[in-house]
Parts: C-alpha cells; structure tokens; sequence
C-alpha cells in the first residue's frame, strides 16, 4: 500500500464498520472525479502550450507525458466504473451479514484501494513533470494588468 491514505494504517478493511467503508468509497469517488478533472486540466495546458514546449523540451518526452496523461484518464475512469460495483456490494452486505461474502469483498477492496493508490501515485509524477515543463514557459509570459499601470 503506498502513501495515499483515507483511513488509519493497519487492518482498518478488515475491521471497519460497512458504514465506514461505505464513506470512504464515496471519498475515493470524489477524488478519482478530482484527478481527472485534474489530468484533463494537464492535457489543455501542454496543448495550448505545445509549440513553446517545443522549444525547450524533446518532442519525445512531450509525446511521453500525453500518452502518460492519457492512459491515466483511461485509469480514473475504469476506477471511477468499479466504484458503483463496491457501493452495491457494500449496500447488500449491510443488508445481509454474511462472513463468507465479508472476507472476500473486503480482500477485493483492499486490491482496490492499492489500484487507486497507484493511480494517484503516478497523477503525482505526471503533475510534477508537467508542471517542471510548462514552468519556464508561464514565466516568460508577462501578465498585462490594468493596476500596473496606475
């Protein structure tokens, strides 16, 4: 498990309340809507400033970053498809206690929550790369304000 936490360490799937899981798919929804609102934000900032990145940056590594941010989208939305799946399976386990189907949905969920800890570990890297690139170029643009002026 990587850094991404919504929860204490430890067993906390295994021991949780299905309240609590519950919350903390919806935490893990918003997010996932977060991040990829956020990579489509990356994508429209290298677009608009690809001829200036071109510059300063390979075209290999600029090809690079959009396949990553890509793929990454792809990522978020086959995670954010998987959400419905665990808060269905979580409403019915409330519904019925089953130990049987308790010990396998929460070991399939823990497979979940690293999937999504992945992802956002490498949103992480893309963000940082492509903020390093973009960087220079935002710089170099001066912001005409009207209060500079007065």
């Amino acid at each position: 498990m990587g850094n991404y936490r919504n929860r204490p360490k430890g067993d906390y799937i295994q021991d949780a309340s299905w309240n609590d899981l519950l919350k903390l798919t919806k935490n893990w929804k918003s997010d996932l809507v977060f991040y990829k609102l956020d990579l489509r934000f990356l994508e429209q900032l290298l677009d608009i400033h690809f001829v200036k990145l071109l510059l300063s940056e390979d075209l290999n590594e600029l090809r690079e970053l959009q396949k990553d941010i890509k793929l990454s989208i792809i990522q978020c939305e086959i995670l954010l498809k998987r959400i419905p799946i665990f808060l269905n399976q979580i409403t019915s386990l409330i519904d019925q206690d089953k130990k049987h189907d308790s010990y396998l949905f929460r070991n399939e969920f823990e497979k979940f929550e690293d999937d999504i800890s992945e992802c956002i570990n490498t949103l992480r890297l893309i963000r940082l790369i492509a903020f390093a690139m973009v960087k220079d170029v935002l710089e170099e643009e001066k912001p005409k304000f009207i209060y500079k002026y007065n």
